[in-house]
């Protein structure tokens, strides 16, 4: 096995335990109601930084291609945060592409569905809240399977 590959997951590894922690050290502050706006406003930003930070560490393939996992803050902020959480994840991780060159399409598209498999997700989680463990597996493996056929 190549010891790229895994230095490259224990540090996805470790960003996304740091960003449980800080997520869980900071939610208790956002769950009254007079604060509800700036819960899914702070989820945003929080999963905005975390795919920024994803972005700073890819992978180089053997076709000098890089290769990060910033889709999975995307359908995290989606799934938890709600469709204005996504909005503005998807707005800054998309935006630094952009400025990052290259091949933009696909990128931007694998963003955009993403984007919206993970609103379909939050929607899927508020009615079904007894059945979600099981949404959130189907979730995982619709976006695992579009990056896996080459849909991103």
């Amino acid at each position: 096995m190549n010891m790229n590959v895994l230095i490259y997951f224990s540090q996805y590894s470790t960003l996304l335990i740091g960003m449980i922690v800080v997520t869980r050290w900071i939610y208790p502050y956002l769950s009254s109601k007079t604060v509800i706006g700036w819960k899914k406003v702070s989820f945003g930003l929080l999963f905005s930084l975390l795919g920024l930070l994803i972005m700073q560490m890819p992978l180089a393939t053997s076709h000098s291609l890089h290769m990060d996992a910033r889709l999975v803050s995307v359908a995290l902020s989606g799934i938890f945060g709600g469709p204005w959480a996504v909005l503005i994840t998807a707005a800054v991780i998309g935006g630094y592409r952009l400025t990052l060159g290259g091949a933009v399409i696909f990128p931007l598209g694998a963003l955009i569905c993403t984007s919206l498999i993970s609103i379909a997700g939050y929607y899927l989680r508020m009615k079904y809240v007894r059945w979600f463990i099981w949404i959130a597996w189907l979730i995982g493996f619709a976006v695992g399977g579009k990056r896996f056929y080459g849909l991103s």
